[in-house]
């Protein structure tokens, strides 16, 4: 978690791309948006971060309770 710490500290955004090595739709998106040069560049003002859930199952369960509370509220603010 400390790249959101990181994101929090400097007022930076957060992408968090869930994946997993079975996920068709995660190789499909890696593919053919995340590899688009205007994405990347977008990508450039946000702190990204990748978690692989087969390996990472701690954070995803973390992240998991985090995005509940987006869900409920409408918006990640105060939700980290």
């Amino acid at each position: 978690m400390n790249d959101i710490n990181a994101a929090q500290a400097q007022r930076r955004p957060v992408l968090i791309k869930f994946e997993a090595q079975w996920c068709a739709w995660c190789k499909k998106l890696d593919r053919e948006v995340f590899a688009q040069p205007q994405i990347i560049k977008a990508l450039e003002h946000y702190v990204c971060i990748k978690v692989d859930v087969d390996k990472q199952r701690k954070y995803y369960f973390s992240i998991e309770q985090h995005w509940k509370c987006a869900q409920k509220r409408g918006s990640v603010k105060n939700c980290l």
